[in-house]
């Protein structure tokens, strides 16, 4: 007869996958990799819900799930012993299974799928199915430490490589640039005007159009006139104008 299944592991499971929909609220909130918007983060309220959000799930979720995923495992193991029937058959479906269901998310909902990771660990999680609990800690310790030297490595070459003001690159003061600004993507004219009557009067500098950038909202923008008939043109703040008495 097989065990009853308990019902505290599927609770924690579900707690801890609710986590991880709210840390990755933020990605399906805003274009994805394109930093924290502009305006982000400015009332009292943001900032609370933020440091809510990364004191009780941000890289905490995915911890809790890795471990429910390996105590799942060990409840399997103990199912299919009790019943008699072979684990990794068993245990080989539910990870293709696993696959597809990983390879359907990242391809058509989100890009930072997990679940196709942990099928492809789940299968080397099966060859250490009978190590002893000796080797499996001092396992769990060297990949600690090779993942602490992997990230290192990783911050050291973003710093090397950023230009300066970029992310990633250091500050005046060796300040790490997280956020660094970013060109503008955009300019939008409006309210154009793309031909003049032949009798207006131009004695005085006429509009010719609204100037709108498309930015990240960190630093200033300066705009120029660069082209052969520059000069008949000027800038007064975000606007055009044909300048007074040129035509």
């Amino acid at each position: 007869m097989s065990p009853v299944r308990q019902p505290f592991p599927d609770l924690v499971r579900a707690f801890a996958l609710f986590g991880i929909a709210v840390v990755n609220v933020d990605f399906f909130a805003r274009v994805a990799l394109d930093g924290v918007f502009a305006g982000a983060l400015v009332t009292p309220l943001d900032r609370l819900l933020w440091w809510t959000v990364a004191s009780l799930f941000l890289l905490k979720s995915y911890s809790l799930f890795s471990l429910m995923f390996g105590a799942g495992i060990a409840q399997q193991m103990r199912s299919a012993a009790s019943d008699g029937a072979g684990f990794a058959g068993r245990y080989g479906r539910r990870l293709v299974g696993l696959l597809a269901l990983g390879l359907v998310n990242a391809a058509f909902l989100f890009f930072g799928d997990i679940l196709v990771v942990y099928s492809l660990l789940g299968s080397v999680l099966y060859l250490f199915r009978e190590s002893a609990v000796r080797s499996l800690r001092r396992w769990a310790i060297g990949l600690y430490i090779v993942q602490v030297l992997i990230a290192l490595l990783l911050l050291l070459s973003v710093v090397a490589l950023a230009a300066p003001g970029e992310p990633g690159s250091l500050g005046a003061n060796n300040d790490l640039v997280i956020g660094g600004n970013r060109a503008p993507t955009d300019l939008l004219l409006s309210r154009t005007i793309t031909s003049l009557p032949e009798n207006t009067d131009t004695s005085r500098a006429l509009a010719l159009a609204d100037l709108s950038i498309s930015d990240d909202g960190l630093g200033t923008n300066t705009l120029s006139l660069v082209a052969d008939d520059a000069g008949v043109f000027e800038l007064v703040g975000n606007s055009l104008y044909l300048k007074a008495g040129t035509v």
